[in-house]
C-alpha cells in the first residue's frame, strides 16, 4: 500500500510560517530552518494562484470554519504538483491568530487538472502589482500642479501626454528598482515587508515574473516614456529642456538602486526622490504648457527656476512616502548593505526625521508663497496640517509594529490631498 504523506503548515495572519511538520518538509523539500519565521506560505503556491484565489480561500475558511479544494503547489526546486488543501483558522482565547493548512498530494491527478482558473482580472492585477501602479499619484499630482501654475490657457492634450510620459517613466523606475533590489538581495533579506507599501512588488519572489522579465519591462517602459517625451519636445519646441529634465529624472530613478551608484544605499535616495518628484516634475509640466514662451522667464539650464522652487512641497511629501515605507524594510536593507537614511538613523530618530519632513513641507509652502514662487491660493495645501500631525503621531506610536501600515497609507493620502488642494486652490482663484 502506497504511503500517504500529509503536510501540516501553520502561519500567522500575515502568512508568515510558524510551524512546519516533517511531512511538509518531505513534500515541499524545505527545512524548518529555511522557512519558520522567514517565509510566507505564498512560497508554496504559483504566484497567480496566490493573487487570484488564496485571499478568498482564507476568508471562506474563517466564515465557514474550514475550506477545502484541489489546487497546485510548488516545491523548492520549482516543480509543481497537484494536491488537496484544507484550510482552518487558528483561534486562541476567542481571537483569530492564523491558519492551519493540511496538504495531501494527489499523485493520480495532473497539474493541468487541478490548476485553479486564472481570470483576466487577476492577470491585469498582476501587472498593476508588478509595476506598482497605485503609487502613480506621486507622479500625477506634481504634473497637475505644474500645469495649473502656468498663467496661460491650458493645453489639455499636452497635459495628458505629460501625465502619460511621466507615468511611464515612474513605472519604469519602479520595475528597475524591483530588479536591482532582487539582484542585490535586499528583497530576499526583507522578512518584515508590509504589502502593498514596502518590500517591493514581491512579484519576482512569487514567480509571477522572472528577474529578466522585470528588467525587460523596465527598459520597455523607459523607451515608451522616451517616445512620448520626444513627441512633446518636438511639438513644443523644447528639445534641450526636455532632455535635461528627462535625463536628470531617469538617472535619479534608475540609479536609486542600480549599481554602481545605488543612491539609496549611500543615504541619498530620499533626497533624489524629493528632487525628481518635486522640482523636476513640476517644472517640467509647467515648461510643457509654456513651450518656447518660457524664454522670457528666469531660467536655469533652460528651466524656469520659479517652478523648480514651487515643486519643493510635493517633493518633500513624496520623500515622506518613501521614508515611512522604509521602516519595515530596515533589517533587510541593512543586511544587504542598502544603507538608507532610515537604516543610518535607526527607527526612533527616523520618527523625528519624518516630523522634520512635515515641518519642511508646510514651512516651504508658506515661504514659497511669500517669495512669489507659489500663488496665495496654494495656501489651500495648509488645510492638511491636522492630518499630517495625526499621521506623524501614528508613526511615533507604531514605528516598531506592523500597524504602521496605517501611517504608510496615510502618508500617501497626505501627499495626494495636499497636492490636490493646492491644484484646486490655484485653479479656482
Amino acid at each position: 500500500m502506497e504511503r500517504v504523506i500529509t503536510s501540516t503548515v501553520h502561519c500567522d495572519l500575515e502568512g508568515k510560517i510558524t510551524f512546519l511538520s516533517e511531512g511538509a518538509e518531505e513534500i515541499f523539500q524545505y527545512t524548518n530552518e529555511e522557512l519558520i519565521g522567514k517565509e510566507r506560505v505564498s512560497v508554496f503556491s504559483p504566484g497567480l494562484v496566490v493573487l487570484g484565489h488564496v485571499p478568498t480561500w482564507l476568508k471562506k475558511s474563517v466564515t465557514d470554519g474550514h475550506f477545502e479544494t484541489d489546487t497546485v503547489f510548488v516545491r523548492k526546486d520549482g516543480s509543481q504538483f497537484a494536491a488537496h488543501i484544507r484550510l482552518t483558522p487558528i483561534v486562541k482565547d476567542g481571537e483569530h491568530t492564523g491558519y492551519i493548512g493540511l496538504t495531501t498530494p494527489l499523485p493520480d491527478k495532473s497539474v493541468e487538472e487541478t490548476m485553479p482558473p486564472i481570470s483576466l482580472v487577476t492577470k491585469i492585477l498582476s501587472w498593476l502589482y508588478t509595476t506598482r501602479s497605485p503609487f502613480l499619484t506621486a507622479a500625477i499630482v506634481p504634473v497637475l500642479l505644474g500645469a495649473v501654475l502656468v498663467q496661460v490657457d491650458m493645453n489639455v492634450g499636452m497635459l495628458l501626454l505629460t501625465i502619460l510620459g511621466v507615468s511611464l517613466a515612474h513605472l519604469a523606475v519602479n520595475t528597475a528598482n524591483d530588479y536591482f533590489d532582487w539582484k542585490s538581495g535586499a528583497d530576499q533579506a526583507n522578512l518584515d515587508y508590509v504589502i502593498p507599501f514596502s518590500g517591493g512588488s514581491r512579484m519576482i519572489q512569487l514567480g509571477v515574473i522572472s528577474p529578466q522579465g522585470m528588467l525587460r519591462t523596465s527598459l520597455v517602459l523607459f523607451a515608451l516614456g522616451a517616445i512620448v517625451g520626444a513627441y512633446i519636445a518636438s511639438a513644443q519646441d523644447i528639445w534641450s529642456e526636455v532632455i535635461t529634465l528627462a535625463l536628470a529624472g531617469a538617472a535619479i530613478g534608475f540609479f536609486y538602486t542600480s549599481p554602481p551608484i545605488r543612491l539609496a544605499a549611500r543615504g541619498l535616495g530620499e533626497i533624489g526622490i524629493m528632487v525628481a518628484f518635486g522640482p523636476l516634475i513640476v517644472a517640467g509640466a509647467a515648461l510643457v504648457q509654456l513651450g518656447s514662451g518660457a524664454n522670457g522667464l528666469d531660467l536655469w539650464l533652460g528651466i524656469p527656476t520659479t517652478f523648480l522652487w514651487a515643486g519643493i512641497p510635493t517633493g518633500l511629501l513624496t520623500a515622506a512616502i518613501v521614508w515611512v515605507n522604509e521602516f519595515p524594510d530596515i533589517k533587510g536593507d541593512a543586511a544587504s548593505n542598502k544603507n538608507t537614511l532610515v537604516v543610518r538613523l535607526g527607527l526612533q530618530k527616523s520618527c523625528w526625521a519624518y516630523f522634520v519632513l512635515m515641518l519642511l513641507t508646510y514651512g516651504s509652502l508658506f515661504l514659497l508663497v511669500n517669495a512669489g514662487h507659489l500663488p496665495t491660493a496654494a495656501y489651500f495645501g495648509l488645510i492638511t496640517i491636522p492630518f499630517a500631525l495625526y499621521v506623524t503621531r501614528q508613526i511615533f506610536k507604531n514605528y516598531e509594529s506592523r500597524s504602521i501600515k496605517d501611517a504608510m497609507a496615510g502618508t500617501i493620502g497626505l501627499h495626494f490631498l495636499t497636492g490636490v488642494l493646492m491644484v484646486v486652490g490655484v485653479s479656482i482663484f
